[in-house]
């Protein structure tokens, strides 16, 4: 007996204000592909200081790719990344969810977009689009 495909976890919500209000949203949870941390290291090459951390997360005909920088001086993040979707639609933001803190920034026309002052910590990665989403439940930056 052969196993079924496993498809991406969708969670319906309605819309209650904004673009769309009213109607069901799908948001679908997006998965790891890619995580530069977890590369192996050669031996002698601990003490060389690892590049920027990528990470890359796919759900359906969506992939996000994130750059994350570390700003030397402290605890705070740069994030560059791009959002890609095969369907021909483009979201017009992306939000980064923090305990406390809610940073969002606009998508331009190449599905690019950038984030200064990040905290480090733990966030969820929300992309929306006009009557679905993809999310990215917890990442530790």
């Amino acid at each position: 007996m052969r196993d079924k495909p496993s498809r991406p976890k969708q969670n319906k919500t309605r819309r209650t204000t904004g673009r769309g209000a009213g109607v069901d949203f799908t948001r679908r949870q997006a998965f790891l592909i890619f995580d530069s941390q977890d590369q192996y290291a050669f031996a002698g090459a601990r003490a060389v200081a690892m590049p920027n951390r990528r990470l890359l997360f796919q759900s359906g005909p969506t992939e996000i790719d994130l750059e994350i920088v570390a700003d030397p001086r402290g605890c705070k993040r740069r994030i560059t990344g791009q959002v890609q979707v095969k369907t021909g639609e483009w979201p017009s933001a992306v939000t980064f969810q923090h305990v406390d803190r809610r940073y969002v920034a606009a998508i331009d026309g190449c599905g690019e977009f950038e984030l200064e002052g990040l905290r480090q910590g733990d966030y969820a990665i929300a992309v929306d689009f006009d009557d679905w989403g993809v999310i990215v439940p917890q990442i530790s930056i």
